[in-house]
């Protein structure tokens, strides 16, 4: 992953829809990483993944509608990891939190 501290130009990639018409993306570095990695786990390729956003989007432009759906990805990950994290803490302590 980029160092998302030295934000960078973004970059403009063309992308053509399965009707055939072409558009244009920017974005930075990081998250052009990002869906990749998102592809990957997926097990698409990034034009495929690129491509879904696209059809599933309700407004916006396709630019905007690509960062906050990397943005969701990456906090619905996080807050799955810790949710799991918590729930092996408690049943390391069982009985913690039980009156009687």
């Amino acid at each position: 992953m980029p160092d998302v501290r030295m934000p960078t130009k973004p970059r403009k990639q063309s992308f053509t829809r399965p009707d055939g018409t072409s558009t244009s993306i920017s974005l930075e570095e990081a998250f052009w990483e990002a869906l990749k990695e998102i592809a990957s786990e997926k097990r698409i390729s990034p034009t495929d993944l690129t491509r879904r956003i696209d059809r599933d989007r309700v407004r916006g432009n396709l630019t905007s509608t690509i960062r906050l759906f990397v943005l969701e990805h990456f906090i619905a990950k996080y807050r799955s990891a810790t949710d799991a994290n918590a729930n092996r803490q408690r049943k390391a302590r069982p009985g913690e939190g039980v009156r009687s």
